[in-house]
């Protein structure tokens, strides 16, 4: 449930009267920004979120550009306002928090950096700034993604869903101890090749594989051991002839986290 949201004010031209370079959109962000700071500071929720399309809006208009680089700049005046929000909150309420900065996509270079919804390494790479936790070796060593920012919160608020969910979950945690990440999964001549990255070489990692998604419709996957392997191998091999399937779930599952893959023929 949402105790408390702000939102809605792009369609408000009487107080945020529209103009052609966006800076209505900007306004806005500062109106969201100043109010999701104020409630932090004053009610402590226990999560927030708040989108800024400022930085997304001169991107289109302008791409790689002085416009672009100052609306980068407004949006990092912007967090620092949260985030001062929330520093008075573990000085004078003694409360541990964590914060997640980031964005939804890159951009074409094709474009001069004006569109997005392709493939190339540019448009799909992200970042990511987190403030709280303890960094592991995945966040400071590997490249991160969007999916490993739901595992990271859910450690961090002590929230422990079953198996079976985290199952379904792209993502590793940021901060804390891992087993595994970086997994991969190869089909060829009936075989599963699977590979991963180690953070702890002499831990034994499970290979779990399921042949079904009845997740998908609110059932459940039956998951069948098919080895146990130090995780410093970093690879194992799955001979499917047992298996007959046309998809397959595959999950390496270490002492503090798992990761999988999907496999379709």
């Amino acid at each position: 449930m949402i105790d408390y949201h702000f939102d809605g004010f792009e369609v408000d031209e009487k107080a945020f009267p529209h103009d052609n370079e966006r800076l209505f959109i900007h306004n806005i962000d500062e109106h969201v920004v100043n109010e999701a700071s104020h409630y932090i500071k004053e009610n402590g929720p226990d999560f927030s979120w708040v989108y800024l399309e400022y930085t997304d809006d001169m991107g289109h208009a302008h791409g790689n550009s002085a416009k672009t680089d100052e609306a980068i700049r407004m949006a990092d005046d912007q967090m620092g306002s949260i985030w001062e929000a929330i520093q008075y909150r573990q000085k004078e309420k003694g409360e541990e928090w964590m914060i997640f900065i980031t964005t939804d996509h890159g951009r074409s270079a094709e474009s001069g950096g004006k569109d997005h919804g392709g493939q190339s390494d540019r448009e799909r790479t992200t970042w990511i700034v987190m403030g709280g936790g303890q960094p592991n070796v995945y966040f400071t060593k590997e490249q991160n993604a969007i999916v490993d920012i739901l595992p990271t919160a859910l450690r961090f608020m002590g929230i422990e869903p079953t198996k079976e969910r985290m199952y379904e979950l792209d993502g590793v945690p940021l901060s804390g101890s891992v087993s595994v990440y970086n997994p991969g999964a190869i089909l060829a001549d009936n075989k599963i090749k699977v590979t991963w990255k180690a953070a702890d070489k002499a831990e034994e990692v499970k290979i779990l594989l399921a042949t079904t998604n009845n997740f998908e419709t609110g059932g459940t996957d039956t998951y069948t051991e098919i080895g146990l392997v130090k995780a410093g191998k970093e690879a194992f091999e799955i001979d499917l002839k047992k298996y007959p399937s046309d998809f397959y779930k595959v999950v390496i599952e270490g002492k503090y986290n798992g990761v999988g893959r999907w496999v379709k023929r």
